[in-house]
Parts: C-alpha cells; structure tokens; sequence
C-alpha cells in the first residue's frame, strides 16, 4: 500500500510538471505570435521635438502601408532615425533641424506610437 501510494504521488508530479511545461509552452508562443511585431525604440535627439523628446520611448509596428503624416522610424544609411512622412520625404517635427530624407532610398520599420515621456 505505502509503495502503490507513492508511485501516485510520482505520477501524479509528474503530470503536474508536465502540464506546467505544456502552458508555457503555449504562454510563450500566443506572446511571441502577438508582439512579434513590435519593437521599442527610445528617441535619441530633437528632430521631432515637440512631439518626442529626447529619451521617449516609441512602439514600432510594421504596417502595410503608411500614409502622410505618420510618424516612421527608418533606416536610412544604416542609421535608424524617427521622422514624419510628409509628401515623398521624411522631415522632423522641429523645423530647426534640417534633416530630410528621402521616402524612396529610406527602409521604413514601423509607424511610431508614443508610449512613455521621460
């Protein structure tokens, strides 16, 4: 009896981890399915002052088209830049700063939406 009670208590773990291992198993691929698409950068600079501030965070999704006046963060050259679509550019917000960029040689990442201020 104390032996036959024992495997069950074994079996029994061992059911338990199991169904644990099969649940995150499953948490982590429903996580990495939904924000697959999504990556956060934070604003380094003032080009797009007022609207971000050096040290805001964005969330950066891929979209299938994007349209005047989004906001995008592209790489341009190899450098990653945030910048409003305006027209066949991409300028920033603040009109002291003169970087333009143009749409056609720039590889967009995302549409950015604002997630935190400093």
């Amino acid at each position: 009896m104390i032996g036959s009670r024992r495997q069950e208590e074994i079996r029994s773990i061992g059911i338990n981890v199991a169904r644990t291992i099969l649940a995150i198993i499953v948490m982590f691929t429903f996580i990495t399915t939904s924000y697959a698409q999504s990556v956060y950068y934070i604003v380094s600079g003032n080009s797009m002052s007022p609207t971000y501030k050096d040290g805001d965070i964005v969330k950066v999704e891929k979209q299938d088209s994007y349209k005047d006046g989004d906001v995008v963060v592209a790489d341009v050259g190899g450098e990653k830049v945030i910048k409003r679509i305006n027209g066949d550019v991409l300028e920033g917000d603040n009109k002291g700063n003169t970087a333009r960029y143009n749409l056609n040689t720039a590889d967009i990442l995302g549409r950015a939406e604002y997630i935190r201020m400093t």
